[in-house]
């Protein structure tokens, strides 16, 4: 994150730089943290999303702000996750989605 930063790969995204120390370390946030998992979610509608751009004559409206929220969506799937992993494995679980600042 630091050389990212540096290289002013963040843009006007100054928040990133204001809260470094925070986001580049989990344990700045959860100080018992062992393992992190990342997952990728699709969160896309079953058909195509591009499709409406064939269609000259009509708007389109970007997919994530269609439908609920997808913060709430992709949060309550990985919540579901962590319990699983909890009653398999013991421990304890957090979730976040991409409002967390954990790079």
């Amino acid at each position: 994150m630091r050389e990212f930063l540096a290289a002013g790969a963040h843009g006007d995204m100054a928040w990133m730089a204001a809260h470094a120390e925070r986001r580049g370390d989990p344990r700045a946030l959860w100080s018992e943290v062992r393992s992190i998992l990342m997952l990728g979610v699709n969160y896309g509608p079953d058909c195509d999303p591009l499709a409406v751009l064939r269609e000259r004559s009509r708007g389109a409206i970007s997919v994530y702000s269609r439908g609920d929220d997808y913060h709430d969506l992709i949060k309550s799937r990985l919540k579901q996750i962590g319990r699983w992993l909890i009653e398999r494995a013991g421990g304890d679980v957090k979730v976040f989605v991409d409002t967390a600042p954990v790079m």
